[in-house]
């Protein structure tokens, strides 16, 4: 009796999806990255173009279990980077950030 007998059914196939899944979303990540640019997209971003390496690496970060948790952080960062956030706090004095 093998050690994949012994657990229950579920479990054996949430392992045998897990397996997969992860396999094809690596696949897709990876025919991004080649693919794209071969349509004509850059590998890194432009000013008025988005590159294949960051859409691989954002299908990479949406794919995950784990984007639930990601995302929100993934938004967060980004507001706090903008150039108009940081126009807008290094423009105000204390008494603006201060209730």
């Amino acid at each position: 009796m093998s050690a994949l007998d012994d657990k229950p059914r579920l479990r054996r196939w949430m392992d045998t999806f897990s397996d997969a899944y992860t396999k094809v979303v690596l696949v897709v990540a990876v025919a991004m990255l080649v693919g794209l640019p071969l349509l004509g997209v850059p590998l890194t971003s432009t000013a008025t173009t988005v590159g294949a390496f960051p859409r691989a690496l954002g299908w990479l970060i949406a794919a995950a279990p784990c984007a639930l948790s990601v995302t929100p952080l993934a938004y967060v960062v980004r507001l706090l980077s903008s150039p108009l956030t940081a126009t807008y706090y290094s423009s105000c004095s204390l008494s603006c950030l201060t209730p």
